[in-house]
């Protein structure tokens, strides 16, 4: 029996996807969350109704991937505002640290 070690590098990426896989299928199984109205996913993103309409009108929510409209109201696609606060909100809180640690260090040398 010959073993191809060339496709060894791909047991992290299979490992990572298998991972993520079951990050959706427990978002699937929880889907008793309802984010459906604007209250709902303000209160689960922990964001104020001025900030979602933002995210609206600006596009960082896309119309058919984040939310639909239905009969001129809007309706939420739940596993997307899920994926959305995993990785926007997350990603948007870390940004702001790491540029406060970084004007707080710059702050240091300019006086």
């Amino acid at each position: 029996m010959t073993i191809a070690y060339e496709n060894l590098d791909l047991i992290p990426i299979l490992v990572t996807l298998v991972r993520e896989l079951k990050k959706e299928v427990e978002i699937l199984k929880s889907s008793k969350i309802k984010l459906r109205t604007n209250k709902e996913v303000q209160e689960f993103l922990n964001i104020g109704r001025t900030t979602l309409h933002n995210y609206i009108k600006s596009g960082v929510l896309v119309e058919r991937i984040h939310y639909i409209y239905e009969n001129r109201k809007i309706i939420f696609i739940v596993e997307e505002i899920i994926k959305f606060k995993e990785n926007y909100i997350k990603h948007s809180k870390s940004q702001h640290t790491t540029t406060v640690h970084v004007n707080n260090f710059m702050s240091e040398f300019s006086a």
